[in-house]
């Protein structure tokens, strides 16, 4: 068999993640477009449903370089030094 490759590992390797840890998943975001300029659908949709959801404090990605790639994304999400642990700027 072999082993799952792209978004599917990706969602897979979350979803496990997620489960062990005992995590609710609110809302799942996949993104495909280019993040190298500011401007993505699912990025800004994402930022706006962890604005209305202030008690959801916890994203998952499988690799932050895939999250932000422009100065503005990376302002936007400011990743404190603990992993895993971040706020989303306003």
């Amino acid at each position: 068999m072999r082993p799952l490759a792209g978004i599917p590992a990706q969602r897979e390797l979350l979803g496990t993640y997620g489960a062990v840890k005992a995590f609710t998943v609110l809302r799942e975001s996949i993104e495909v477009e280019t993040a190298k300029q500011a401007g993505r659908t699912p990025f800004d949709e994402m930022i706006a449903f962890f604005k209305k959801n202030r008690n959801c404090r916890t994203l998952l990605v499988e690799k932050t370089d895939r999250l932000y790639r422009n100065l503005k994304d990376y302002v936007t999400i400011r990743l404190p030094r603990t992993l895993g642990e971040g706020s989303i700027g306003s």
